[in-house]
């Protein structure tokens, strides 16, 4: 779900508070406030006696545009407290990955390195016809196993065992509800 920006709904409190903690001056200007874990800016503001939390470079880009930013922020610094607002542009969430691709942030060639092992994995079970069990956590013969298209050895994760067990209990239960 995307964050509401309430540029429009700030007061001019709430506005100059947002505005002291930019500092000005050359190059990045790095949020001077509370941030969250990945080191981007986060500014409160209270309504009714409850907080509410927004990224502080999204609301200073949404303050530049004079509108809410279609999609997210992409900063073209790569600095995540930054909140200089020609640091900033518009973008989605593929346009940012595919911006840390090329900016080198991102490195996906451990997740090419888990499929292969994963599928390796997969093919040895598949020889020698053996599958564990994801409930009951038993090596059994894959023929304890319905066929399912959709899982990567073609078989469900279940043995037929504990399959039963479990569709015996949730007709017990709703017996019992009815």
């Amino acid at each position: 779900m995307a964050e509401r920006i309430p540029w429009t709904d700030l007061t001019a409190e709430e506005l100059a508070r947002f505005r002291s903690r930019i500092p000005q001056g050359p190059g990045c200007r790095e949020w001077a406030g509370e941030t969250n874990s990945k080191g981007y800016g986060r500014f409160a503001i209270y309504r009714g006696g409850r907080r509410q939390r927004f990224l502080a470079h999204r609301l200073a880009l949404a303050l530049a545009l004079g509108r809410e930013p279609d999609g997210g922020t992409r900063h073209r610094c790569d600095n995540p407290p930054c909140c200089r607002d020609d640091h900033l542009v518009e973008g989605s969430q593929r346009a940012n990955m595919l911006d840390a691709q090329e900016r080198g942030r991102a490195d996906y060639s451990g997740l090419h390195a888990s499929r292969a092992a994963r599928d390796l994995r997969a093919q040895v079970k598949r020889v020698l016809g053996i599958k564990v069990c994801s409930r009951c956590q038993r090596a059994k013969c894959v023929d304890d196993f319905q066929r399912n298209r959709t899982s990567i050895d073609g078989r469900q994760y279940w043995c037929k065992d504990c399959r039963g067990l479990s569709e015996r209990e949730r007709r017990r239960l709703k017996r019992r509800a009815s």
